[in-house]
């Protein structure tokens, strides 16, 4: 167990600022959430390929990434979540916001991809929740990908055009 000082009284106001960040970066301190325990992994996704001028496809990618361990930097998820939640509300922010970047962070004068990236096709993925009956059965799970469903957003190309 690893202690504290209480920041509500004189002495651990003072050594707030040295005790502080230690506290919140390994996230020692106590925390109240609506949900309990927290809820498990994002239930959307926005996924891309990446396409050369041949039609190829040359990167998969998606985002949020799953976390190898969602519970030692969850503000840092949190975030990433509240972003594609974002996006996935209307297309319109998928293509303005995730196209551009894309296309700029593979194109070849950044040095990323041999490959001439000539357009983005994006994909939004929303998994459905299970009922307590099918958890409590172990018919299904949260983040499964049984009850998935994936829209296809649209192909733009990195000059700015839709197809």
């Amino acid at each position: 167990m690893i202690v504290a000082p209480n920041n509500a009284n004189y002495l651990g106001y003072l050594a707030r600022p040295l005790v502080e960040p230690y506290v919140h970066f390994f996230e020692l301190a106590a925390r109240w959430n609506y949900f309990a325990p927290d809820p498990g992994p994002p239930p959307v996704f926005i996924e891309w390929e990446l396409v050369d001028q041949d039609s190829h496809v040359f990167e998969l990618g998606r985002m949020p990434k799953d976390l190898i361990n969602p519970y030692f930097f969850t503000d840092r998820q949190t975030r990433r979540v509240s972003v594609v939640k974002f996006m996935v509300s209307d297309d319109f922010y998928s293509e303005h916001m995730l196209v551009p970047y894309l296309c700029a962070k593979n194109s070849p004068q950044y040095g990323r991809n041999d490959n001439k990236i000539h357009s983005v096709k994006l994909s939004k993925v929303m998994y459905t929740l299970p009922t307590l009956v099918d958890v409590k059965n172990k018919v299904r799970k949260i983040g499964d990908e049984v009850g998935m469903i994936r829209q296809e957003i649209g192909r733009t190309f990195c000059s700015g055009e839709k197809l």
